[in-house]
């Protein structure tokens, strides 16, 4: 990198030699990487040395000025540390023996790469509300982070807000080079060594590249996302007076009353309206609606879920109706004879037999007899499982939301798919 002179004026305007200003107070700090706020009081210092006109008239002049203005402090600093800087990375080649350790095994990188980004150094470059917003309109809201695909979602967010935009890639990579002077000067050199990582995978940002620091980035804005939007749904609740807390307290018992209550055409219209004017609300809703209608799902082909199933008795004339449909579909008959793509496109064929079968007999078989007994079913296991949050509590409360909540079996998915793999459960041990 080229940069400033030892025996040329300081780029701060102080008239000093730069060895004797800028440079000597670099290299000689002790006090850690904590000085960020100094450095930017220095930085916009020198920015007014340099005679930038109109600095003063950007201030207050809204978010674009604010943005422009913040950049200018970046370069401002970045320019002035830069050669501190590359003096820092050229040292830290001595210690890059325990970075090379380090990123063999990605789980540990990783955390470290957390605990470190967690520090007051990095609050400046942390993402807010607005950013995750911004990032979730145009790329979706985020699933359950057991869903198989919230790996894949956090990268297209990480993807949106920092390969697009970049302005904002730029003025990371600059305040993260200006702190590895700083984590070299306490000799925390493996520190260092990560920050010099993620500023070089910034600067070179590859089509599928994302360094470390992003994805924390984005988790901690995740979080606080996830507290306003938290904040402003037990608002809606209390508003409505429903007691999140008091739901809470009464746990599994407190679901049939709580529903109850919500269940009018009062309460139905205020939702709506909320909704409609949150609508980022509305879809995390409906995310989560969908992950705990999935868990409840897949509840149904595991083990801990055959106590829902249906009896032998109730389902063996489904069995015989959606045998006797199948055959006679042609794409049956010809299973033997089809190549792979046919029968890929046969198979899908009769799954979608058996979906319909499956929902005909949920609306034959879930009278309020049966309701009552799947009702009473699910609460007692989940009293079985009060305290704990796991994926079977979050499959079992959907399933008791599905029984309580009054839909038609017809419109009742979760209804259909139980008399389905009741149905597939019987012809597997047939």
């Amino acid at each position: 990198m080229a940069g400033t002179g030892r025996n040329e004026p300081c780029p701060c305007g102080s008239g000093k030699k730069y060895k004797r200003c800028c440079l000597d107070k670099s290299t000689t700090r002790k006090e850690g990487p904590t000085n960020q706020s100094q450095d930017r009081g220095n930085a916009q210092s020198r920015l007014a040395g340099w005679g930038l006109p109109g600095l003063g008239m950007l201030k207050g002049m809204g978010k674009e000025s604010d943005r422009l203005l913040r950049e200018m402090e970046d370069l401002a600093e970045f320019d002035a540390k830069r050669p501190v800087v590359e003096a820092a990375m050229t040292r830290l080649e001595v210690y890059r023996h325990e970075y090379d350790r380090l990123i063999q095994d990605p789980v540990a990188f990783f955390k470290r790469n957390q605990t470190l980004f967690d520090e007051p150094a990095f609050e400046t470059l942390r993402l807010t509300v607005s950013d995750l917003t911004r990032a979730f309109e145009a790329v979706g809201y985020p699933p359950s982070t057991r869903d198989t695909h919230y790996i894949d979602f956090m990268i297209r967010v990480v993807r949106f807000l920092f390969r697009e935009d970049r302005h904002r890639r730029l003025g990371l990579t600059r305040r993260l080079a200006c702190l590895i002077p700083d984590y070299v000067a306490q000799e925390r050199y493996l520190d260092a060594w990560l920050i010099q990582h993620n500023f070089a995978a910034l600067s070179d940002m590859s089509e599928n590249g994302a360094c470390p620091f992003m994805f924390c980035m984005v988790m901690c804005g995740l979080r606080e996302w996830l507290k306003t939007c938290g904040a402003e749904e037990r608002k809606f609740f209390k508003e409505i007076g429903f007691d999140p807390d008091e739901r809470q307290r009464h746990g599994i018992l407190g679901w049939e009353k709580a529903l109850a209550a919500l269940d009018t055409d009062e309460m139905h219209e205020a939702a709506k309206q909320f909704f409609e004017a949150h609508p980022h609300l509305h879809a995390r809703a409906q995310e989560k609606s969908r992950a705990a209608e999935d868990a409840a799902v897949a509840l149904l082909e595991r083990d801990e879920g055959r106590f829902l199933l249906l009896d032998e008795e109730v389902v063996n004339p489904w069995v015989s109706l959606f045998e006797e449909r199948s055959v006679a579909d042609p794409a049956y008959k010809q299973l033997a004879t089809m190549n792979e793509k046919q029968n890929r496109k046969a198979i899908g064929q009769i799954a979608e037999i058996l979906y319909q079968t499956s929902g005909e007999m949920a609306e034959s078989v879930f009278n309020q007899e049966r309701l009552d007994w799947l009702k009473d079913t699910i609460t007692a296991r989940l009293k079985q499982l009060e305290g704990e949050n796991s994926q079977e509590v979050l499959a079992l409360t959907w399933a008791l939301t599905s029984v309580l909540c009054g839909v038609q079996a017809t419109e009742n998915h979760f209804f259909t798919m139980l008399c389905l793999y009741s149905i597939k459960r019987v012809m597997s041990e047939a």
